[in-house]
């Protein structure tokens, strides 16, 4: 048996799905998924179900479906009465977002033991169990919302974390367009800002790389003087994907490619300006010289794309 709500809200058993019948009863089990093994009252579910202005006869209507659902749930699944109010009991591996949420924590901690491939596989099947928005239907309902938001966070959380395994096993090319495509879907998101720069560099796009870091510098710039949030971006960028990658033009300078720090903080704080050293610079042909021709920071744009020059 299985309850999905990384979709459209569905109950499958075995043998396929359960018909949950009324569009109401779908409610009732969405508000009673949301709080999982928690009772919520006969008040908080009429409201789930009927909003502000419930029939008159909502209390009785509310037992019937639970009656009605009861029936509809396959075991070990149940819908226990707790005082005044009803509990969903489930098993975690019943739930397809308990599932999603287990195989994330995996996933990060195969990328934190240097193991990128099975951090990869495990974040695919994760990201696998996703049919569309979570609670479907109901993710902007006041019972579901807040649920739904935080999933959604977590879906794009393992997005950056499955990106980041692909960049550390080389596979930039793979990854670039879902890359590009999401940067642009999520201009907020400054991880996928800053892989997505890496992306480019390492595909030998080294102008679009360096228009990337303007507009998204720009943009942070102009956030931040807003005061809504800090003007920086931080992700971690393997050494040994960097050697992996620069391998065959990287430049004595490059710290990672020796073996530096496994991980890395990149900032796009307001900085002076500062000329850069050109006769140092030893990739003249890449972005970095781009950025001193531009006037941009070359070590900020350094730090983003890795290119290994000492400027």
């Amino acid at each position: 048996m299985e309850v999905r709500v990384l979709g459209p809200v569905e109950l499958v058993a075995e043998d396929g799905p359960v018909p949950l019948g009324a569009p109401k009863q779908r409610r009732l089990l969405s508000a009673l998924v949301v709080h999982a093994g928690e009772a919520r009252s006969a008040d908080l579910l009429i409201d789930a179900i009927w909003g502000p202005s419930p029939p008159t006869s909502a209390a009785k209507l509310l037992q019937t479906y639970v009656s009605q659902l009861r029936k509809a749930l396959p075991a070990p699944a149940r819908i226990r009465t707790r005082g005044a109010g009803y509990a969903l009991e489930l098993e975690d591996e019943s739930l397809d977002a308990a599932r999603f949420e287990r195989l994330l924590s995996q996933g990060r901690a195969a990328s934190r033991e240097g193991n990128p491939a099975l951090a990869a596989s495990l974040l695919r099947r994760a990201l696998g169990l996703w049919r569309g928005q979570a609670y479907g239907d109901f993710a902007y309902e006041e019972f579901a919302r807040e649920e739904a938001e935080r999933l959604e966070e977590l879906r794009l959380a393992a997005l950056e974390e499955r990106i980041e395994a692909e960049l550390a096993l080389g596979r930039h090319d793979d990854v670039l367009p879902e890359l590009r495509s999401l940067a642009a879907a999520h201009p907020g998101r400054e991880r996928l800002q800053a892989q997505a720069m890496l992306a480019l560099y390492r595909c030998g796009r080294q102008s679009e790389a360096l228009d990337l870091y303007t507009d998204a510098r720009a943009r942070l710039r102009a956030t931040a003087a807003g005061g809504s949030r800090r003007l920086s971006i931080s992700t971690r960028m393997p050494a040994h994907a960097c050697a992996t990658s620069l391998a065959s033009s990287r430049a004595p300078g490059c710290a990672s490619c020796r073996g530096g720090s496994s991980s890395r903080t990149l900032s796009l704080r307001s900085r002076p300006v500062r000329k850069p050293r050109r006769a140092r610079c030893q990739r003249r042909r890449t972005g970095c010289s781009a950025a001193a021709a531009s006037s941009q920071s070359c070590v900020s744009f350094c730090s983003a794309t890795r290119c290994g020059c000492s400027c």
